[in-house]
């Protein structure tokens, strides 16, 4: 899948490709033991999650992943985490570190998909560009 936004294409895969989740998830400075692509993992194979994982190929041959998981029923999305109460932080990884542009392609991402439900609990050390590229009628429930 191939997104424009403000002119530029931002290329999107899921679930993200493990080798360059990883490739990331080592070059982002604020990166969470729950942002490793086998945590995802160990959350499908013992909770019965999938993986919704989305890596975006940014501008200036940077890369972002969002570690996230779903529940489906009967094929159809019921919500999707990054990630599920209880299963760690997620949020946005980024190649150096997750900026507001970065937040801001994946929230326009997000904006577009056809899931009734999605919830983010963002690593706090990120927190600072979180709130400047949320965009307006995002819910936040600090915590």
């Amino acid at each position: 899948m191939t997104l424009l936004i403000s002119d530029t294409r931002t290329r999107i895969l899921s679930p993200a490709p493990r080798a360059e989740w990883l490739a990331v998830y080592e070059s982002d400075p604020n990166a969470l033991i729950y942002h490793h692509p086998a945590w995802v993992d160990l959350m499908c194979a013992f909770a019965g999650f999938q993986d919704a994982s989305r890596l975006y190929e940014l501008p200036g041959d940077r890369y972002a992943v969002l570690p996230m998981v779903r529940r489906q029923l009967l094929g159809a999305p019921l919500w999707e985490a990054s990630f599920p109460p209880a299963w760690g932080q997620g949020g946005l990884l980024a190649s150096g570190g997750v900026g507001p542009g970065d937040l801001a392609v994946m929230f326009e991402d997000l904006r577009r998909r056809r899931v009734p439900r999605i919830s983010l609990r963002p690593n706090p050390l990120s927190i600072p560009a979180w709130e400047e590229a949320r965009p307006a009628g995002v819910i936040t429930v600090p915590r």
